[in-house]
């Protein structure tokens, strides 16, 4: 205020007592990604179908419950991506199919391009095959994905 004329009349009235909300609408889709699944880690989770790895600690900002630093990576399911009730339909972002305490986790830049990176390949492999989104192996759309990644790793000097 001391350095701007135009902000010299201004007064701070308050501040709110929490930050931002961080949370948005979450779409629930074939799975729910959870904190038993980031607790277990890519280890010991049992899904076949992940198709994106994150490793952000879970984090509630003062609303109680888990956090911290996670032991391991976790793998986000390509079910999380599958509406219920819909066809040919994948959301990729942070309404995706997660837990508050995941969503938490999982909502960083870095995990959300590999989200939609997967849903993009599975779109393409879903055109390709004439097949519908849910009958896309997740598999395909890794190994894909893994091809890009082997061949960016080529082409760096």
């Amino acid at each position: 205020q001391k350095n701007f004329d135009e902000f010299r009349r201004f007064k701070l009235k308050m501040i709110f007592p929490k930050a931002g909300l961080r949370e948005t609408r979450r779409v629930r889709g074939e799975y729910v990604l959870n904190q038993n699944d980031l607790i277990a880690g890519l280890s010991k989770q049992k899904h076949g179908d992940i198709i994106a790895i994150a490793d952000h600690p879970m984090d509630n900002h003062g609303g109680g419950g888990p956090g911290g630093e996670m032991k391991e990576a976790y793998g986000i399911p390509y079910r999380c991506l599958l509406p219920l009730k819909t066809q040919n339909v994948l959301i990729a972002g942070r309404a995706a199919s997660f837990s508050a305490i995941a969503a938490s986790s999982c909502r960083l830049s870095r995990t959300m391009m590999q989200l939609g990176e997967a849903a993009g390949v599975a779109a393409h492999l879903a055109c390709e095959k004439n097949v519908s989104l849910r009958e896309v192996p997740a598999a395909e759309i890794r190994s894909v994905m893994q091809g890009r990644i082997d061949q960016d790793v080529k082409r760096c000097p």
